[in-house]
């Protein structure tokens, strides 16, 4: 009984020790905890109740039901059970039948249900039950999938809302403590078919690197600890180098120096566009070729030219500038995502014109002034329609230039005036909307000349 009292009380120090350390679940958090009904997450959710009015948390269970087998709708009770012996709100949702098929498709669905119960419930994090047999279950995995390096540390102890505690402790570890506590579990049957590619590196290859080097858990974690600190300073010098570059950027798109970045080499370039894409689009990862693609897109695309990547990443290259951006389908392009905002300070220049708002004249420029407004340069779009002065109703511009004889080589370069809106408000030297122009001092000026 002593020596169980010891080992029950090294295993419940470590993890306060270790929150005491990371600050990974501060006090008065407030915590969705994601309980499967194994053995971890059971685990996991008790060593939190210990330690909930220390911290003073606020906890709530939630549970996705995938519905893919028989006993799954006794995994959902049982948690629900637990939830209620622990007085905490109980969330659960069920897939339709069918509705995911693969392993990555299950991951993702759980996923995005956590989040959604997060933000509805105006909670801080997820807590979920992943501990070091995992991360290095991931590591291999990603491995044989061909991974880098940042694939293989994919498992973070906390990603966004994502917070993972219990990564210091192996499964053993976690077995012993719901032994010492007498903890009820579910056992999840598919975990031991190995036809799942995630169960045979669990079952099988993991066990084999055990019995073969007696300090493979504790060597791979230390591998595995060095290349995070490796990534960490490689994304630091990365982010660094991007700021620098950098002449526009916000939330869902960056204006990089094309120069500057035609100037770095291909390993370097790759990091940059992988780093951008994350930034861009977190969870959706690109491929070497993917990487590989856009950067000798940037490297030799003409200016005015655009590229669409991968789920909703589009490339873009300007006069001086190469530019990424990310939409959904379900959204429409907007001009902070396609067009580079006209400032004072920041005119818009590419091979064959040069715009910027100023009061002063230029000898052979066409001029308009506009109603005061954000106003953006971008190249023109499928559907794209003006409200030309003297006309009345809208024209595509797909037909102005047909009209205006504009040859084909220069219509992707000519620059497109647009509101906030995404509205066309000018095309220079071709046609001015009757919606926006104004005839008034205080209006916004703006000027192009051809190069």
């Amino acid at each position: 009984m002593i020596k169980i009292g010891i080992i029950e009380l090294m295993l419940s120090t470590r993890l306060h020790d270790h929150l005491q350390k990371t600050e990974l679940l501060p006090p008065q958090s407030k915590i969705v905890v994601a309980v499967s009904g194994g053995v971890d997450s059971v685990s996991l959710l008790n060593m939190l109740h210990e330690l909930q009015n220390f911290y003073g948390w606020q906890m709530t269970v939630a549970h996705l039901d995938h519905n893919v087998r028989h006993t799954s709708a006794r995994d959902a009770q049982f948690v629900g059970g637990l939830a209620e012996s622990f007085n905490m709100p109980f969330y659960l949702e069920k897939l339709e039948e069918g509705t995911t098929q693969t392993e990555a498709a299950w991951r993702a669905a759980r996923y995005a249900f956590l989040e959604r119960l997060r933000n509805d419930l105006n909670y801080d994090v997820i807590v979920t039950a992943h501990h070091g047999d995992d991360r290095i279950e991931t590591a291999v995995f990603n491995s044989i999938r061909g991974a880098e390096r940042d694939g293989i540390t994919a498992l973070k102890a906390k990603r966004g809302s994502i917070v993972r505690p219990l990564l210091p402790f192996s499964k053993a570890e976690i077995i012993t403590y719901a032994n010492l506590h007498d903890l009820p579990f579910v056992v999840d049957e598919s975990n031991s078919d190995v036809g799942f590619s995630r169960n045979y590196v669990r079952q099988e290859l993991l066990p084999l690197g055990s019995t073969m080097y007696r300090n493979f858990r504790h060597s791979f974690h230390t591998v595995l600890n060095h290349l995070e600190d490796l990534n960490e300073k490689i994304f630091s010098q990365l982010s660094n180098l991007i700021a620098e570059l950098s002449i526009h950027s916000t939330t869902e798109s960056v204006e990089m120096a094309k120069t500057g970045f035609r100037n770095l080499p291909d390993t370097v370039a790759i990091n940059v566009v992988a780093l951008l894409a994350k930034r861009l689009m977190p969870g959706v990862g690109l491929s070497q070729s993917n990487l590989k693609e856009a950067v000798k897109f940037w490297q030799n695309g003409q200016s005015g030219s655009s590229k669409n990547l991968k789920s909703g990443l589009q490339l873009s290259v300007g006069y001086d500038t190469v530019g990424i951006a990310y939409h959904t389908a379900e959204t429409p392009l907007s001009p902070e995502e396609t067009a580079r905002l006209l400032t004072d300070s920041s005119p818009y220049q590419n091979k064959h014109f040069h715009i910027e708002m100023t009061d002063s004249a230029v000898q052979g420029a066409d001029s308009v002034i506009l109603k005061s407004d954000k106003y953006y340069v971008r190249s023109r779009q499928s559907g794209d329609r003006i409200a030309p002065i003297g006309l009345n109703g809208s024209k595509k511009l797909q037909d102005i230039f047909v009209d205006k004889k504009i040859p084909r080589e220069l219509r992707s370069h000519w620059p497109i005036l647009v509101n906030n809106q995404n509205e066309v408000v000018w095309i220079p030297f071709i046609a001015a909307s009757r919606n926006h122009i104004v005839d008034s001092p205080s209006g916004v000026k703006i000027v192009c000349k051809k190069n």
